[in-house]
């Protein structure tokens, strides 16, 4: 896909959740001075996501625009997004050079802490299964956010569970089916996140990062976003920087042997072609073969648009079940009774 339709695809995608975001991209599509400057993403990136971050990662820092008084996110009286891109474009070019470095080193590494919300319910299943802690290793982890989801306070509808006592509170509901939620958080003892590019969400850059990349009209996720990195101040979880494909095995071996262990992840099996999947496959396996392990794949695939699938499959026997789906961002879960 070229850069024009890349970003004329993202409009389409942003025109139900982000008219601001909508109106950008369908102005860049049209503009090849700013296609250009997106030129600068590396090829292995999606351009038009590394953008719209990189512009409103310098405006959450301070930069001073007219550009911000459309952004929901800086401002309670946003001003209509229709009228956006001259300011839009007015401020790349005024800006490109503090652009250009975020441009060429930033990555899409969001940390959808909402998506807990569908996770959550399928850890309460995993508990129910064994008498022991779990041990977690979360796979494409960005800055390890979601491995602290028993840290969490869930409100389903009108009941709440897990740490409810927790600054950092996830709201959902359960449109159909009966998940195993229980009131009080799975214990775990082991947490460990693999990325290829991890970010620190105790170093202030890397958290800003984090934060450009929620969508400006998208502020509760922002606020739980907040909640969440001051949370992990004081106690961030242990994330490496590997391919968490080809070291997989190595690092399940180093978890201890009196933990259930999970291995699971959302939004990161698309990142991989066929024979990383099959790699996968057997790395799961192999690991399999000298414990028991649970891979928990938050990102299955549906029949709807941004709906993610809960799968999960126990080694060394292989046998899976469907646990049930999520809207992507956790606003709703469906549950499979079995």
């Amino acid at each position: 896909m070229d850069l024009p339709d890349a970003f004329r695809a993202l409009a389409d995608w942003a025109a139900d959740s982000s008219p601001l975001y909508e109106t950008i991209c369908r102005g860049i599509a049209e503009d090849q001075t700013l296609l250009d400057l997106a030129e600068e993403v590396p090829p292995d990136r999606w351009a038009p996501h590394i953008m719209l971050s990189a512009v409103h990662y310098l405006l959450l820092n301070g930069a001073d625009h007219t550009l911000a008084r459309f952004y929901p996110s800086l401002t309670d009286s946003p001003e209509d997004p229709g009228a956006a891109y001259p300011n839009f474009r007015n401020f790349c070019v005024t800006h490109a050079d503090d652009l250009i470095p975020l441009l060429r080193h930033r990555r899409t590494q969001t940390n959808a802490v909402s998506r807990c919300a569908g996770l959550y319910p399928a850890f309460c299943y995993i508990d129910h299964q064994t008498s022991m802690p779990l041990g977690l290793l979360e796979l494409g982890t960005s800055a390890g956010l979601n491995l602290n989801w028993n840290r969490y306070a869930y409100g389903y509808d009108s009941e709440w569970f897990g740490t409810t006592d927790s600054n950092v509170t996830v709201q959902s509901s359960v449109r159909s089916g009966s998940p195993p939620l229980q009131q009080s958080p799975p214990a775990v003892n082991t947490r460990l996140g693999i990325d290829l590019n991890p970010l620190d969400p105790t170093d202030s850059s890397d958290a800003a990062w984090l934060r450009a990349l929620v969508w400006p009209e998208h502020t509760e996720r922002l606020d739980l976003l907040d909640a969440a990195l001051e949370q992990t101040q004081t106690d961030p979880p242990r994330v490496v920087a590997d391919d968490a494909v080809e070291t997989l095995v190595n690092h399940a071996t180093s978890m201890p042997d009196d933990e259930t262990l999970v291995i699971y992840h959302t939004a990161f099996l698309y990142q991989l072609s066929e024979d990383q999947r099959n790699t996968l496959h057997q790395a799961l396996a192999t690991i399999g073969e000298r414990r028991p392990v649970w891979w928990l794949s938050g990102d299955g695939e549906t029949d709807s648009s941004g709906t993610f699938g809960l799968e999960l499959t126990r080694f060394p026997d292989g046998d899976s079940v469907q646990l049930g789906q999520y809207e992507q961002h956790g606003r709703w879960i469906d549950w499979c009774d079995t």
